[in-house]
Order: C-alpha cells, then structure tokens, then sequence
C-alpha cells in the first residue's frame, strides 16, 4: 500500500524529515536505542558535518523527499 507522505532515508533509518533523521541518529549514537558505543559521538558529528558539505555543494542524493 502507498504511505502518500513524504520519505527521508539515510542508513537503516526512514523517517518523513530530514530532521527526524538527524534526530534519530543523535539517539542511537547518544545510546537511547541501547548502550552508547565508544567513538560514536565523534562519527556522528564527521558524518553530519559530511551531509552538511553535500547538501550546500547540492551533491546529496538521499536527500530527495517523495511519496512511496
């Protein structure tokens, strides 16, 4: 069945924003999901300074909102 809403994927997560993703990955790497993995914080913040850089030089491909 069509969701008909808006989807935003990166990694394992899918969510309706991209800001619901950025979220999603702050929990898991803040240990909400679970217990916090050593270096994940310093990962986290290389990845989004990372997606930053794509998105402003417009190189992002997952950062494409649509309906499934």
């Amino acid at each position: 069945m069509p969701l008909r809403e808006p989807i935003v994927a990166y990694g394992p997560f899918v969510m309706n924003t991209k800001e619901q993703i950025e979220k999603a990955f702050a929990d898991y790497h803040s240990g909400k999901f679970g217990k916090a993995i050593d270096g994940s914080q310093e990962r986290f913040d290389k990845t989004s300074k990372a997606i930053n850089s794509q998105q402003k030089s417009g190189k992002y491909p997952r950062d494409q909102e649509g309906s499934v």
